[in-house]
């Protein structure tokens, strides 16, 4: 579900359809083992969330390949 585009818990669990509650954890879960990354967002009428996003996109893969 997560893109290389950041994604709040909120929507991560509105694909899945599970709480946010339930995505928080295992997204920093996937921080935590570098398989994810997080930045603060700005959240039209929410304020500063936390955005999770994959890691290791084209420029990633291509410097692999050198």
């Amino acid at each position: 579900v997560l893109s290389f585009e950041p994604m709040t818990a909120s929507d991560i669990g509105v694909a899945l359809g599970i709480s946010h509650n339930k995505v928080t954890p295992v997204a920093k879960m996937a921080v935590a083992r570098g398989l994810a990354g997080v930045k603060d967002i700005k959240v039209p009428k929410k304020g500063i969330q936390k955005g999770y996003f994959l890691l290791g996109g084209e420029d990633e893969n291509s410097a692999d390949a050198e």
